[in-house]
């Protein structure tokens, strides 16, 4: 499986049980301070059987990062 999602930082989380991998995008934000880390609502993905990792690559050549996630099974 590969998408292309419009995030360029955040993290990925696999839920093998539920054959699904969870994008939480970092969004850009500030206080007067410095930078706060916020993100994004997460974006969920169905996955194959017992999915085992997650790759970030521009598959397709479009600019935008994809996700390849390779199931155990």
């Amino acid at each position: 499986m590969h998408r292309g999602f419009g995030f360029h930082s955040g993290f990925i989380r696999i839920s093998s049980g539920l054959r699904s991998c969870h994008v939480f995008g970092a969004l850009d934000s500030a206080t007067g301070i410095g930078p706060t880390p916020s993100f994004a609502t997460q974006q969920t993905f169905a996955t194959g059987t017992l999915p085992q990792s997650v790759t970030v690559a521009d598959v397709n050549g479009d600019g935008k990062p994809d996700l390849d996630v390779p199931s155990a099974i």
